[in-house]
């Protein structure tokens, strides 16, 4: 695919190849090293097409790859079907918590469109509860990490709305999943 004969070429994709193939091995950097690696699909009506980045094997200089796989021929009217399976979990979400990060992200966007009022004004100006917009806004800056466990519904079971709410979150994620019981 390359179309290298030099051995140095070679020795560098090989190299690239190695540590990619590394990290998709580890499935908390799979996502990420696949999308470096094939920025680009494209599905047309007879053929997919990968665009590989040369970058991620070690290739800074050279421009993207394109490879093109022809699709089986169909039968007519006939449906295909994508079926992706996520991991299978028995932990159930709590829509409370996830009704407290939606309101906490509106808060966000309130104060964002409001740039030059306090958030005593904006409280007012939207009739809401001028402690419970800075709570609000307050959490939406929570972890990722916290979001994705409250999300996946696997979030301990002592992080209730409330102690969400009034919990004096740090800035440092780290403390705040400390704090909330998200061990790593």
């Amino acid at each position: 695919m390359a179309g290298f004969t030099e051995a140095g070429l070679l020795t560098t994709l090989f190299e690239g190849a190695r540590s990619i193939s590394a990290r998709i091995s580890v499935s908390t950097l799979r996502h990420e090293a696949l999308r470096e690696l094939v920025p680009v699909i494209r599905l047309g009506r007879s053929q997919i097409e990968l665009t590989i980045n040369p970058a991620v094997l070690g290739l800074a200089d050279l421009p993207s790859w394109s490879v093109t796989f022809p699709l089986p021929a169909r039968k007519p009217f006939r449906e295909v079907k994508l079926r992706i399976d996520g991991p299978v979990s028995d932990a159930t979400i709590d829509e409370h918590l996830m009704g407290l990060l939606a309101d906490a992200r509106e808060a966000q966007a309130l104060v964002a469109v409001n740039p030059g009022l306090s958030l005593n004004k904006i409280a007012v100006q939207h009739g809401r509860c001028r402690k419970q917009l800075v709570k609000l806004y307050r959490l939406s800056w929570i972890s990722p990490r916290i979001v994705e466990a409250i999300a996946g519904g696997g979030q301990p079971k002592a992080l209730t709305r409330s102690r969400l709410l009034e919990a004096a979150l740090p800035i440092a994620w780290a403390d705040q999943e400390a704090l909330l019981g998200l061990t790593a």
